[in-house]
């Protein structure tokens, strides 16, 4: 029995020892990273070679600018998502290492290339993004100094491809709705000025003191709060902007007493209107619904009429 009991004790102590064994290595390989040398803090160039479009973007004085378009501030949410990708890229997700299956998941030359640099120009993630995996959720990547190819979560082409859309920053405004306390629209026809009471309702101050339409009031200070342009005509001047002698113009003030201007020049050949904000020398371009939600007239300030209610009247004798 004692014999007995020291077997059962042994064979307790390796089942432990080969779980935790076992556990160790499943756990290594899980967050085994496709590129150990790859650290968000220590990228500083990103070289992009799209199928019809090349991107750099580089890191100077802590600032992503990005060269290949005019040196203008690079949108960093989307940089910040590139470096999440790239860091949870890991070997567990490895399909295949024939090279011979590269074209067929778009691995080879006509996928995405990607190569990220630390400050000496040392490469330190190279690779290849292809096509997107059998569930549309997952996306072919290569180590484009192996062959080894995973299959990585996500829909990744439009992250590191941007096509036509630019990896500048367009912001121009951005503050939280709330923080705005005065508006005031300045048109050809005249100017208004939106102020918020006590309770936190807008009102027009100026030409007089009268109500307004809270949802317009509304959607137009959320508009202004966050404001991107849907352009970037470049740096100022720009010719034919006509913001020089703008006519139109929006000026506002958050509570700490911050307060922004944003004018509005001509129409662009392509139909979208130059707006340059005070003490910046980008000129955005906004598509014209985006002009009319940031412009309002006071008739679109003002309460809607009620309109009359189509039902007919009842007749003489029917009340």
């Amino acid at each position: 029995m004692r014999v007995r009991g020291i077997l059962i004790v042994v064979l307790i102590i390796l089942a432990a020892i080969f779980v935790i064994t076992k556990y160790g290595l499943e756990r290594r390989a899980a967050h085994k990273p496709l590129f150990p040398k790859f650290k968000a803090e220590r990228a500083h160039r990103i070289r992009v070679e799209g199928k019809n479009s090349q991107a750099l973007l580089e890191k100077v004085n802590d600032v992503w600018i990005v060269a290949s378009e005019d040196s203008f501030p690079a949108e960093i949410p989307a940089i910040t998502n590139m470096f999440v990708r790239v860091a949870g890229f890991s070997r567990k997700d490895i399909i295949s290492s024939n090279p011979e299956k590269q074209p067929l998941y778009q691995v080879d030359s006509t996928g995405i290339q990607v190569r990220i640099e630390d400050e000496s120009g040392k490469e330190i993630a190279s690779f290849i993004v292809g096509k997107v995996g059998p569930d549309y959720q997952s996306t072919y990547v290569r180590d484009a100094e192996s062959n080894d190819v995973v299959l990585s979560p996500g829909y990744l082409p439009p992250i590191f491809d941007r096509g036509v859309r630019p990896w500048q920053d367009r912001t121009i405004y951005a503050y939280e709705s709330s923080e705005l306390v005065e508006v005031v629209l300045t048109r050809p026809s005249g100017t208004v000025t939106l102020s918020r009471g006590e309770g936190g309702a807008w009102y027009i101050s100026r030409p007089g003191s009268m109500a307004c339409d809270q949802g317009r009031a509304t959607r137009l200070v959320r508009t202004l709060a966050y404001l991107k342009g849907d352009g970037i005509a470049g740096r100022a001047p720009v010719a034919g902007s006509g913001l020089a002698d703008a006519d139109s113009s929006v000026w506002f003030r958050v509570a700490d007493g911050t307060e922004e201007h944003l004018r509005f020049g001509h129409r662009s050949e392509s139909g979208q209107t130059y707006v340059s904000q005070q003490g910046s020398e980008m000129i955005f371009k906004l598509v014209s619904t985006r002009v009319a939600a940031t412009l309002p007239g006071l008739d679109e300030l003002l309460p809607q009429t009620p309109q009359p209610s189509s039902e007919p009247s009842a007749l003489p004798g029917e009340e």
